[in-house]
This record gives C-alpha cells, sequence and structure tokens, in this order.
C-alpha cells in the first residue's frame, strides 16, 4: 500500500485552491476546512469528494471564508491526512 501524496495550489489561497492527489482517494469519505480551535468551518461538497475518488485533482473554493490560518482535513477509511493552508483574500 503505497501512501498517497496530498498537495494544495496555491497555498496561500485567496478564492480557491487545486487540490491534487497522487493517486485517487477511493477511500475518501470528506474533506473539511477546520479552523485552529479545531472546529469544521466548511465542508466540500459530495461532488468535490467524489471527483477526488476518481480523479487526481479537483478545485475547493473558499469564498465567505475569513483570512486566517486553517487545515484541511482528508478523512479516508484507513487514514486521515491533514494539510495546513492559509486563507488571504
Amino acid at each position: 500500500f503505497e501512501r498517497p501524496i496530498i498537495s494544495t495550489y496555491p497555498n496561500p489561497v485567496s478564492d480557491a485552491v487545486v487540490l491534487t492527489a497522487s493517486q485517487p482517494l477511493s477511500s475518501l469519505l470528506q474533506i473539511e476546512l477546520i479552523n485552529p480551535l479545531g472546529n469544521v468551518v466548511k465542508q466540500c461538497s459530495s461532488s468535490i469528494v467524489d471527483t477526488m475518488r476518481t480523479e487526481h485533482q479537483t478545485v475547493f473554493s473558499f469564498l465567505g471564508i475569513n483570512n486566517g490560518m486553517y487545515f484541511l482535513r482528508f478523512v479516508c477509511s484507513e487514514e486521515t491526512y491533514i494539510i495546513p493552508l492559509i486563507i488571504h483574500h
């Protein structure tokens, strides 16, 4: 089992980020934007999650999210991946 590499571009983000995985995340359950206090600020739509299950890349919008430091959490059935992210409009 090879652990997928997940990356974001750009970072810092202004309006949207491109999510790229080294391989499709077939067991992906959800993608969440979390603030430093651990609160879920936004969840990806099911269409984005479905895309990441079969494709290597998709776009996640951050319109309406305040500037600051956040974390993207990718929850899969076997593992959870967390990526730091800065939003600056």
